[in-house]
Formats: structure tokens, C-alpha cells, sequence
């Protein structure tokens, strides 16, 4: 790490920043899971779900387990826990790290944005076979409109997809 002052920029040896284990955790931008049974009593869990500052990893109940999608080091990673505490790695398809993340009523686990360039959903009851359709006929927008950000709602009625667009100049 540097420190800048005016136009003098001084190094500082990692080893001599005096910081502990949990200050070098938060400084990796790790991905940190904490379980409780009571809101008030925390403790962490030993996963690897790796970090990073290209998208926010987020963590839903399917109604039988937990399913967190985290920004992996190589890609986003998916993992399932039924207690939030044993979790296991399962798999998402290649290109949707940067996709909305829902579960439906039964379960059903989906993604929902861009898949290369087009818009996409992609559905799995396991969370290692995935299904994937186009949405491109659905939304039908003009070429000069662009698809700037997705938000995917569930309910126990299903899905509903938020896109926001703008036209290019």
C-alpha cells in the first residue's frame, strides 16, 4: 500500500502495517459468511467463496436451502447450504456472473440478464443442470435502446423482471 502526501508518494512493507487477521480478511475483499440461530450470537463459516469488486454477492432462501452466489476469483461461484452452515460449491453456467439472482416458489433457482450481449434466463432445481431461454423476442427493443440494469423479483405468484433501458443519442 502507498500513502500519497502532496506530490511524495511513500510505500509502506505490507509486514509493517501492524494488522491483525480480521482487518487482512477485509482488505483481500473476501466474501465472509455469518450464521446465527438467534440474530444475536454470530459465528463464521469456513467457506471460500472468494471476492471481488465487480459485482455483490447475494445470499436467498429457496425454501429448502440457501443459495449464495458470490464473485469467485476466476468467475461467480454458487453455493448451497440446507442450514446455512455446511455449505457445498455447485455450479452456474459460463457467462452469467453478472446476471440477477432469485428463487421461485418451488425452489427453482434463476438467473436473469445478459448473456453474451443478449437478454437471458437461465433456471435449476439443483443447481448444477441449468436451462437457459432467450428473452430477446419478449422484450423486442429497438436497436438503438440499451439494456443498463436488471432487478429479478420472486413472490409465491412467480417472477417479475425490472429492466432499465435508455436510448442511445
Amino acid at each position: 500500500p502507498a500513502r500519497v502526501h502532496g506530490d511524495v508518494v511513500r510505500t509502506v512493507p505490507f509486514d509493517q502495517l501492524h494488522l491483525d487477521d480480521d482487518s487482512l480478511k477485509a482488505l483481500r475483499n473476501a466474501v465472509r459468511v455469518f450464521h446465527a440461530t438467534d440474530g444475536v450470537h454470530w459465528t463464521e463459516v469456513d467457506i471460500d467463496a472468494g471476492g471481488s469488486n465487480a459485482s455483490m454477492p447475494s445470499v436467498l432462501w429457496t425454501g429448502t436451502q440457501f443459495a449464495l452466489r458470490a464473485p469467485g476469483p476466476t468467475g461467480a461461484q454458487l453455493w448451497l447450504s440446507p442450514d446455512g452452515v455446511a455449505w457445498q460449491q455447485a455450479t452456474l453456467p459460463a457467462g452469467t456472473e453478472l446476471m440477477s439472482f432469485g428463487a421461485l416458489a418451488d425452489g427453482t433457482l434463476i438467473l436473469a440478464g445478459r448473456f453474451n450481449g443478449e437478454p437471458a434466463a437461465y433456471t435449476s432445481a439443483d443447481g448444477t443442470a441449468w436451462s437457459g431461454v432467450s428473452l430477446a423476442a419478449q422484450l423486442a427493443l429497438d436497436p438503438t435502446w440499451r439494456m443498463q440494469q436488471w432487478q429479478l423479483v420472486t413472490s409465491p405468484l412467480g417472477v417479475s423482471l425490472l429492466i432499465s433501458a435508455g436510448q442511445d443519442p
